[in-house]
Order: structure tokens, then C-alpha cells, then sequence
């Protein structure tokens, strides 16, 4: 379960069937506990958060060929706005950060010390940037 904001709970599953994987996100009102919301995705969601004050969630997940994507919603319209493939080199990433100046999300990996620097009005590849940081400051971005 992910809280996305006080207003909102948004829930992850997967079911995996006949080599496909198909991915479900529930959008509940924590308030009335009523669903607001499913959208199906073609991969595992792992990782959820929000932007533009909740009015928008970014989802973050793998398939079994080990992609990675990225997938923004707009919770107001129920659209989906965007879905973008990473590839795999993503498929580590432990947390996301926010530079709310620049429009950038920043995904980091533990193991290959990478942070990928994401423009989240396109979900462009913007670059990667190797580090030596010590990943707790990474976090504290």
C-alpha cells in the first residue's frame, strides 16, 4: 500500500499468468475507502509517489524481460499521461527524489552507485551520473 497523500491511498498488485505479467493499481479515497480508481499496467509496480501536490502519481515497476518504466497519471482526468521504458540499468533503483525547479525526478541504485536524471513533463532520459556519495546523502535529497 502506498499513501500518496492524506486524501489518497494508492494499492499495487500483480498477477502473473501464461509468462505475462499484468500489474494493477487501485486508487482508494482514504476518507470514504471507496475505490476512486484502477488502471492496469503491463508490469509490477514497485514504487509509487506523487507530484504536482497529488494531482499527479508516477509509478515505477519491471517486467519479467527485466525493463524498467515509468508510468504518470493524472489523478483529476483518470488519464494516463505517459509510459516510458527505462531499460533495465533502472531496474535497481531504491527511491526517487524530486528537483521541483528543474522538473527532475532522480532515481538512484545502490548497486551501480547511478543516479538517472529523469525530466518528468516527458519522462526523458535526461543522463546518468556515476557516484561515489555515500547513499544515505542520496536519499536525503
Amino acid at each position: 500500500d502506498f499513501v500518496i497523500n492524506k486524501d489518497l491511498l494508492v494499492t499495487a498488485s500483480e498477477h502473473i499468468k501464461d509468462e505475462n505479467i499484468k500489474g494493477k493499481v487501485n486508487v482508494y479515497s482514504s476518507i470514504s475507502k471507496e475505490l476512486m480508481q484502477s488502471y492496469d499496467l503491463d508490469y509490477i509496480p514497485q514504487k509509487v509517489s506523487f507530484i504536482d501536490d497529488g494531482r499527479m502519481i508516477l509509478i515505477l515497476g519491471f517486467n519479467k524481460a527485466r525493463e524498467s518504466f515509468l508510468t504518470k497519471i493524472d489523478l483529476k482526468t483518470k488519464e494516463v499521461l505517459l509510459q516510458k521504458s527505462l531499460g533495465a540499468d533502472v531496474l535497481s533503483a531504491r527511491t526517487f527524489a524530486f528537483n521541483r525547479d528543474e522538473s527532475l525526478l532522480l532515481v538512484s541504485s545502490l548497486e551501480s552507485k547511478l543516479i538517472t536524471v529523469i525530466d518528468l513533463k516527458n519522462l526523458e532520459l535526461l543522463k546518468k551520473i556515476e557516484t561515489e556519495t555515500v547513499y544515505d546523502k542520496l536519499i536525503a535529497l
